[in-house]
C-alpha cells in the first residue's frame, strides 16, 4: 500500500502527482476481491484452486469514513 501511495505519476515533464487514498483503497479491494476469487472460486483442469492460502485476507484497511 506504501507502494501505491508514494509512487511518482508522471503527468508531463515537470508535474509528478501520488495517487489520492480512495484509489489506493479502491486497488486494495480489488486484489483483495482476485485473489478471493482465486482461492475459493477457480479450480485448474484437476480440481485444483489455484491458490491454497489468500494472502490478500490478512490485509486490513484502516479508513476514515465521513458520516
Amino acid at each position: 500500500m506504501d507502494f501505491l501511495k508514494e509512487e511518482n505519476i508522471s503527468q508531463d515533464k515537470t508535474t509528478v502527482e501520488h495517487r489520492g487514498p480512495a484509489v489506493v483503497e479502491l486497488s486494495v479491494h480489488a486484489l483483495k476481491a482476485l485473489f478471493n476469487y482465486l482461492t475459493k472460486e477457480t479450480e485448474i483442469d484437476d480440481g485444483e484452486c489455484y491458490f491454497y492460502r489468500n494472502v490478500m485476507s490478512k490485509i486490513v484497511l484502516h479508513t476514515k469514513r465521513e458520516s
